[in-house]
């Protein structure tokens, strides 16, 4: 199996209102207003939620919502490397800084590929083929996408609507074609790092929304139809923290989020 964690880089938000927003914006999130087809498909087949990134007493800075998407513990950082808790060879792709540390100190690969920036004039393809590629190697990997954060602290929402797009048509396509020609199977889970709201160009520490999918991933009870903050609501899943996410992730047992693994025998 691999797994593979996108995130989407201060893509959660609040609703936008103003007298200076264009209508087809107004009263919506940035998820909200942006055409997602290929995510709204992860949530309708997933398991999809709201996840606290942020534990209780912490700021949502970046190296907080990180630490705990990679399934450690904020506030005692560095106590493991992630092949030590988790037995994956694990490796990550992403324009910030902040995330070249966290490789070093959780014993991650960065992976260095060519165009990758922190904008919307990103090679969001480069980055879908070099994370993929990177499954020769690897059994889990991170791509973190920086774009929605960036026009979130613009306080662009037209921007910010166009970088979610973006990773819907340049990069999930890449990853849904990998996942159906995979004979390993190929788990994702999807999630905003932290919200960047419009309006306050700043990190909060609301929930953020995520999707689980792939291989042996159950739908939810009341599976979401779209890849938005009041979809993952409405699931009444939430959790928290989210550093439990990546023990989801990797499950290889059967639980309320996975089916039961196929036996060797049953295969025969």
């Amino acid at each position: 199996m691999k797994y593979l964690v996108v995130i989407l880089g201060g893509a959660a938000g609040l609703p936008v209102e103003g007298d200076d927003v264009s209508i087809q914006f107004m009263d919506k999130t940035a998820l909200e207003a942006a055409s997602t087809p290929l995510l709204d498909m992860f949530v309708s087949q997933g398991y999809s939620g709201l996840a606290r990134t942020t534990p209780e007493g912490c700021e949502p800075t970046p190296e907080v919502t990180y630490t705990s998407i990679l399934g450690f513990d904020p506030q005692n950082a560095g106590a493991d490397t992630f092949l030590g808790k988790y037995g994956k060879r694990a490796a990550v792709s992403s324009s910030v800084d902040v995330f070249k540390g966290l490789a070093v100190l959780y014993g991650l690969d960065f992976l260095r590929i060519e165009g990758v920036t922190g904008d919307l004039d990103s090679d969001f393809v480069a980055q879908a083929q070099g994370c993929l590629d990177a499954f020769v190697m690897h059994d889990v990997v991170i791509m973190q996408i920086e774009a929605p954060d960036t026009e979130g602290h613009a306080g662009d929402i037209a921007r910010k609507v166009a970088a979610i797009e973006a990773v819907d048509s340049h990069i999930m396509p890449r990853v849904f074609a990998y996942a159906k020609q995979s004979s390993e199977g190929l788990r994702v889970l999807v999630l905003p790092d932290h919200p960047t709201p419009v309006a306050l160009k700043a990190h909060t520490a609301e929930p953020v929304p995520f999707v689980l999918w792939g291989t042996g991933v159950k739908q939810n009870d009341t599976p979401g139809h779209a890849f938005d903050e009041f979809e993952a609501a409405r699931t009444d899943v939430f959790v928290d923290p989210a550093s439990h996410l990546m023990s989801m992730l990797l499950s290889e047992g059967e639980n309320e989020v996975f089916d039961e693994p196929v036996l060797e025998e049953d295969a025969k």
